[in-house]
């Protein structure tokens, strides 16, 4: 089965179960699964186990939880992360894509700004587990044609 298929997992990481019903609403579900976790530490670990293909941090407590949580997805993910947040402070936006983050997007921000930015995460998503796929397969029948057991 090809991996445009399968809906992109988008996991809302965030506070406000809002978020996760705006997305659920706005974005197609035939193409986008949106599930949401708190922001707590046994729920941070447990998204290495989830596999999303992209995910959204909103606006977590202060900018150490975002910098933490973007630091502990990159120890195990190369899956996009985007940012949602009303703070302004100086240097943020540098330090959260520093840590990790692809998007930082400052609220407000308009639904079809945060939906067309979602979409191009969502085909960077598509395209690397694309080209992951293909080189398994390519492996997988270059073993083939030399003769090799492949599992």
């Amino acid at each position: 089965m090809h991996s445009n298929d399968n809906p992109i997992k988008i996991l809302v990481i965030s506070r406000n179960p809002l978020m996760a019903d705006f997305l659920e609403s706005v974005l197609d579900p035939k193409k986008y699964q949106v599930s949401m976790i708190n922001p707590t530490p046994e729920e941070i670990a447990s998204t290495r186990r989830i596999s999303p293909d992209l995910f959204v941090i909103d606006e977590l407590d202060s900018k150490m939880d975002v910098l933490t949580v973007c630091e502990k997805i990159r120890q195990y993910s190369g899956m996009p992360i985007m940012v949602l947040s009303s703070a302004r402070k100086a240097g943020m936006v540098e330090q959260v894509l520093d840590a990790g983050a692809d998007e930082y997007l400052t609220k407000p921000v308009p639904g079809n700004l945060m939906i067309a930015h979602l979409n191009t995460l969502a085909r960077r998503a598509r395209a690397e587990k694309d080209a992951a796929l293909s080189i398994v397969q390519g492996e997988s029948e270059s073993c083939g044609q030399l003769g090799l057991l492949t599992y």
